[in-house]
């Protein structure tokens, strides 16, 4: 059974909207006249740095309707010399979700990695690997980053909770 709290959310999504590419100098009011051409506006929230418009922001009509408009009529649109990009709003928790990964980019490290045997050695404790790559210069020395990649996504993850920002055994971090 879904709470109040879900279908609010719910309702919220569908009605909110998320807008980028205005001039800093767009008033609120524009912003309101612009979009209440579509439904009414019940809430409008403005990036802003010290007051100063960012550009960007969200709003929420009372309907699903009135969003699915606006997105359809003033996405793409040119306002001011700027094109204007209007799309569903996607809560932050949703856009922070990590995707899931198996290849991981591996910096910072010194001589005593030097080839894909001994990155591999650092890193086949938290499963299988698939592929390893250490690029070289010209003389033929590691640049001092590398690539791993993890037959399965959780021996990525793994490795990432454990070695991010871990010091390796040439001194870096």
């Amino acid at each position: 059974m879904a709470s109040s709290n879900d279908s609010e959310d719910e309702k919220q999504s569908e009605t909110r909207v998320y807008f980028k590419g205005f001039d800093e100098e767009t008033t609120q009011d524009t912003i309101l006249f612009m979009f209440g051409k579509f439904g009414n506006v019940i809430d409008l929230h403005l990036g802003k740095d010290n007051e100063k418009f960012l550009g960007y922001g969200s709003l929420q009509f009372d309907s699903s309707e009135s969003a699915e408009n606006a997105i359809h009529n003033l996405s793409g649109i040119n306002y001011c010399g700027k094109t204007i990009i209007v799309s569903r709003f996607v809560p932050r928790e949703e856009r922070n979700k990590q995707k899931p990964f198996n290849n991981l980019y591996v910096k910072n490290f010194g001589e005593q990695i030097s080839n894909e045997n001994d990155l591999r050695a650092l890193f086949e404790k938290f499963g299988q690997i698939t592929s390893v790559k250490v690029p070289k210069d010209e003389s033929g020395r590691s640049r001092g980053y590398g690539f791993v990649c993890f037959a399965k996504c959780e021996n990525a993850k793994q490795a990432v909770d454990q070695m991010h920002n871990t010091t390796l055994p040439c001194g870096k971090q």
